[in-house]
């Protein structure tokens, strides 16, 4: 077959419908390709330029924040002896964050501590998933390394994640700080109820505060300002660098008005009667200020060892914790009859002429109130000088119930001194209102009767005492007694004085001059030839003084010993008052205490032996 040649053809080609427009190709061939460049380059620059960089920011866990404790205070007596400073320590703590992550450090760290793993997970708090729960700092789980643990854990600090080594400032008391225990007072960590007020003054769960004593007192200036420290760390909790830091700024400074020798004095001279199983105490104050020159309360107990020491304090029968100088009251026996004496001339229920008769007791319906001594017909001045019971059981019948509590109000008894420690009891002036309230019966005669010379109801704080003989010598003006001689700030470079001790009178006794001079003239007939405490008298020194032999109301029990004196009488400078518990009378164990603190305050010469009452009477 032949080929059809006859096929027909279109008669001209026809143009597309949509010609591409080159220029626009190219441009956007241009575009991608530069936008390519770019990404390319970027990533060059980032894994290669940039390589070292992001290892490390890889690395880099963040930042972590470290509390920096500030020193506490030093507290010195009047003369700048150290009392309470601090020493620094090592304690371990944990980054909760970190060691969640890293787990197997707890395991690390107890064996290197030498302790049981659940020592330390006691110390941390867990949530339900087996993690640590967060904190906003870190948490202590050891305190007080020794240099050996301290440099194994140094050794192996790389492997411990989350550990870290706190170097923390920590209270340390004088070697004899037991002379002066309940005046410092103590440190410990704050209670779990207080928390909560506690850390709206800056405090944390764990901090140790003032729990008694000055330390409790002035805590809020003797804690200072604490510091911070802002860390950068890796993944694994090492420190890089220090990112910025705020230098923690000591606690003020008190210096104290104490007097850390006559201190001594007071702790030495009631050793013998603690040893006998008395437990005592003593103050001296300067009559013209208030300012507490001695305080000291036996048995007492080491600041420095005290938790350790805890079980051994807790189970002592004396008692050592109780601050006996201000936390506790007693019958004072004769030492009350200054009151009543004054009681009875500013009453004009007598006058220093007045005279009564002691035939040894004075019956007061079927009950006979004894006297130590039967002293007949007997004087003001004698009366104070003798103390005879009778005498101011007679007073006491005169002036009555009401007049003798209020002045026993005017010198300061039944009230808080205003001591700036914690440790200040009211004590108790009996009336019969107050013997209703506590449901004691109906107020009888006889109570007066006792009230006079300072027994029955009756409750004094040794401190009490003290203020009271203080305002007796100074003219009238009752004192607040103050510790705190001067507070300082020495975080500049110049110490600052930021407070110094002003007197403030709580009071006055109200005591004519020449009613007074009748109570002073008798207070000096004690030390004196025929006086109760005779056998104290120094040839070198005029002073004037009362004892006091309190019954305990216990049958059998020996009465407290009591005494409280001032001296120079002319120009007084210093009151004391001494109190020993069940130890016989005022003249045997108080006076001969007083006697030495005088040596010690005047630097006389100090005698040798025991001194014993001549008249062996209150």
């Amino acid at each position: 077959m032949e080929p059809n040649f006859n096929v027909k053809l279109p008669s001209k080609v026809k143009a597309p419908d949509n010609i591409p427009n080159i220029q626009r190709l190219l441009a956007f061939f241009a575009g991608f390709l530069l936008i390519m460049t770019v990404i390319v380059g970027k990533l060059w620059y980032l894994q290669v330029m940039m390589n070292s960089d992001y290892i490390l920011k890889a690395e880099l866990a963040g930042m972590h924040g470290i509390r920096k404790l500030a020193a506490r205070g030093v507290i010195t007596d009047s003369h700048d002896v150290v009392l309470a400073t601090n020493h620094m320590e090592y304690n371990v703590t944990i980054i909760p964050d970190e060691i969640n992550k890293h787990l197997e450090s707890l395991d690390m760290l107890a064996t290197l501590l030498r302790i049981p793993l659940d020592q330390i997970k006691a110390k941390l708090h867990f949530n339900k998933k087996g993690k640590i729960k967060q904190q906003p700092n870190p948490i202590l789980v050891f305190e007080k390394l020794d240099m050996e643990t301290l440099t194994r854990i140094e050794e192996m600090k790389s492997d411990l994640v989350g550990v870290q080594i706190e170097k923390v400032p920590v209270r340390l008391y004088s070697d004899d700080n037991r002379m002066y225990a309940h005046i410092i007072g103590r440190m410990g960590p704050i209670d779990s109820k207080d928390v909560a007020v506690a850390r709206e003054s800056g405090y944390l769960p764990g901090d140790k505060i003032g729990v008694s004593g000055l330390e409790n007192s002035y805590d809020v200036f003797l804690r200072g300002k604490d510091g911070s420290q802002n860390l950068a760390v890796d993944s694994k909790g090492r420190t890089l660098n220090v990112l910025n830091e705020i230098s923690p700024q000591v606690g003020y400074m008190l210096r104290l008005s104490i007097d850390l020798k006559l201190q001594q004095a007071a702790y030495e001279g009631l050793q013998d009667a603690l040893y006998h199983g008395h437990p005592g105490s003593a103050v001296a104050m300067d009559v013209n200020t208030g300012a507490v020159l001695a305080m000291v309360s036996l048995p007492t107990y080491n600041l420095n060892t005290y938790n350790k020491d805890y079980e051994n304090i807790k189970n002592d029968k004396l008692k050592p914790e109780i601050n006996r100088a201000s936390g506790s009251s007693y019958p004072c026996g004769s030492t009350y009859k200054l009151i009543t004496a004054a009681a009875g001339l500013e009453t004009k229920t007598i006058s220093e002429g007045s005279y009564f008769e002691c035939p040894g007791y004075l019956k007061v319906g079927n009950r006979k109130f004894k006297c130590d001594g039967t002293h007949g017909s007997i004087g003001f001045d004698h009366a104070i000088g003798a103390s005879c019971d009778v005498y101011f059981y007679h007073v006491g019948m005169q002036v009555g119930k009401t007049k003798l509590a209020e002045w026993a109000q005017k010198f300061g008894l039944g009230q808080k001194t205003g001591i700036d420690i914690p440790t200040d009891y009211a004590g108790v002036v009996p009336t019969e209102e107050w013997k209703r309230k506590k449901k004691l019966g109906a107020w009888v005669e006889g109570d007066l009767v006792n009230m006079s010379i300072g027994q029955g109801f009756v409750g004094v704080t040794p401190l009490q005492l003290c203020d009271y003989t203080a305002a007796i010598a100074n003219g009238g003006t009752l004192w607040t007694p103050q510790l705190l001689k001067e507070m300082i700030d020495v975080s500049g470079d110049q110490p600052q004085i930021i407070k110094k001790l002003t007197p403030v009178s709580r009071g006055s006794l109200g005591l004519k001059p020449e009613n007074r001079a009748a109570i002073i003239r008798g207070m000096r007939q004690v030390v004196h030839s025929g006086g109760t405490a005779a056998g104290i008298a120094m040839d070198n020194l005029d002073f004037a003084g009362k004892t006091g032999s309190a019954e305990t109301g216990i049958p059998g029990d020996k009465t407290h010993s009591v005494f409280v004196c001032f001296a120079p009488v002319d120009h007084p400078k210093i009151a004391i008052a001494v109190f020993a518990e069940k130890a016989g009378h005022g003249s045997d164990v108080a006076a001969p205490v007083a006697r030495r603190m005088l040596q010690q305050y005047f630097n006389l010469k100090k005698d040798n032996g025991e001194i014993r009452s001549v008249s062996g009477a209150d």
